[in-house]
């Protein structure tokens, strides 16, 4: 049985359209998918099983009260490589603003903000003597771009993070 859907007629491959909606929509199951896009569950099944097979979606069981499991279908990292993401850019759009329009103290009030937000959490969870005997504890002290890399390390747990200085050099 096909279903009308004002998706029903949007451009590209069916796979394409069940990417695009995974990530307008996030995670959802078989049966959403075919509604939205106003085809049968079973094309949308045919979509899902080329997809997972290319590695762009993964799925877990979601148990419900009365029969099976709902498969939920969410793209993974590679299919989200394949859409455009410009936060990079507007992030260092805005810094510059911050500065064009604050100066170098408003920046440095940003990011003083931004990091005591950020550390919060971390900070309640890591034992006093560990985070005071971490390099440049407080977190907050220090170089702007030293204030915005510490708290993505800290929950990263990779390390001191130099996206600030990437950024940075793209302006």
């Amino acid at each position: 049985m096909r279903v009308a859907s004002k998706n029903a007629e949007a451009p590209g491959s069916g796979r394409d359209r069940v990417l695009l909606l995974l990530k307008r929509d996030g995670p959802q199951a078989t049966a959403q998918v075919a509604q939205q896009l106003g085809v049968t569950a079973m094309a949308v099944r045919q979509h899902l099983s080329v997809l997972y097979g290319e590695g762009l979606v993964e799925f877990s069981d979601e148990q419900r009260k009365i029969g099976r499991p709902a498969r939920i279908w969410r793209l993974t990292p590679k299919a989200n490589a394949r859409f455009p993401d410009h936060h990079a850019g507007l992030a260092v759009e805005m810094l510059q603003v911050v500065q064009s329009t604050f100066g170098e103290e408003g920046l440095e009030r940003l990011t003083d903000g931004w990091t005591r937000k950020q550390v919060a959490p971390i900070a309640r969870r890591c034992p006093a003597r560990t985070c005071r005997s971490t390099s440049g504890w407080p977190p907050w002290s220090g170089s702007a771009a030293r204030k915005v890399s510490w708290p993505s390390a800290g929950r990263l747990r990779t390390g001191p993070s130099n996206w600030w200085k990437t950024i940075m050099s793209m302006s």
